[in-house]
């Protein structure tokens, strides 16, 4: 069966759309089988992944019961992809009726089984289609730059997992935190990797051992529309993915118990 992974944060510029594309891609090359869930009204990780579109059908659509799966689905050379369109920001006027946080779990279920990976990308703004993302997912990469306001920003996200875990889905699990935009810069990476210690041993978090530096080759893949491991295999960031989709492949995950007060 399927994982389903869903790429979340909630501080906008994260690089979420950056990692579930070029994690796909890199999955992909790996030999498993991927679905994208674009679940972003800005549609970016469309953009990026489709020079068109080749239906009348979107997440949307999907998630409001008004089209099958096969009319939704859209097919690149390395993952087959749900795009999303700028209708899904009415989702938090429109998902009301009970069961609303449910729709993206039972659009998924029927075909989990045809897919080694089903990676989600979300939106900033946490709303009803973050929760559906948390709801349908067995794990959360949680993408964060060097920073320390990134990493102050994890508590309220946490508290968030937690709840859903506790009401919605038990089986979630936090796969792991993921730096990006990773610059070598001596002085700040110690503090923040002191930081992150205190943090992780608290939380019993997952950090990535793979930091997905920063490179322009990432911009000039998705301004021509595909993932940076085509566009440029050997730069740094292509490397990065690729040992990335082996770390996420071996599935080394700690029990997610958040402490009180994380600093």
């Amino acid at each position: 069966m399927g994982k389903i992974i869903t790429i979340n944060s909630q501080k906008g510029g994260s690089g979420k759309t950056t990692t579930a594309q070029n994690l796909a891609a890199s999955l992909s090359i790996k030999g498993n089988k991927c679905l994208l869930v674009d679940l972003d009204p800005q549609a970016n990780l469309t953009l990026a992944s489709l020079e068109y579109l080749d239906t009348d059908y979107t997440i949307y659509e999907l998630l409001k019961g008004n089209c099958s799966f096969d009319d939704a689905v859209q097919v690149n050379e390395y993952y087959d992809i749900i795009p999303s369109y700028i209708s899904l920001s009415k989702a938090d006027h429109e998902f009301s009726r009970a069961g609303k946080e449910f729709l993206l779990r039972n659009a998924l279920e029927p075909v989990k089984d045809k897919y080694d990976y089903i990676i989600i990308d979300t939106p900033a703004s946490f709303g009803i289609l973050s929760i559906n993302s948390l709801v349908a997912s067995d794990y959360v990469v949680i993408p964060m730059e060097q920073s320390f306001y990134a990493l102050q920003g994890l508590d309220h996200l946490f508290d968030t997992i937690k709840d859903i875990q506790e009401r919605l889905n038990k089986k979630l699990k936090i796969m792991g935190i993921l730096l990006v935009k990773y610059t070598e810069k001596p002085a700040i990476n110690r503090l923040l990797k002191e930081l992150m210690d205190r943090f992780i041993k608290r939380n019993r978090i997952r950090l990535f051992e793979t930091f997905i530096r920063e490179s322009s080759y990432i911009n000039k893949a998705q301004i021509l529309q595909t993932n940076v491991v085509e566009y440029s295999p050997q730069c740094k960031a292509s490397k990065d993915y690729m040992k990335l989709a082996h770390e996420v492949e071996g599935e080394n995950i700690p029990d997610f118990k958040p402490a009180m007060g994380c600093y």
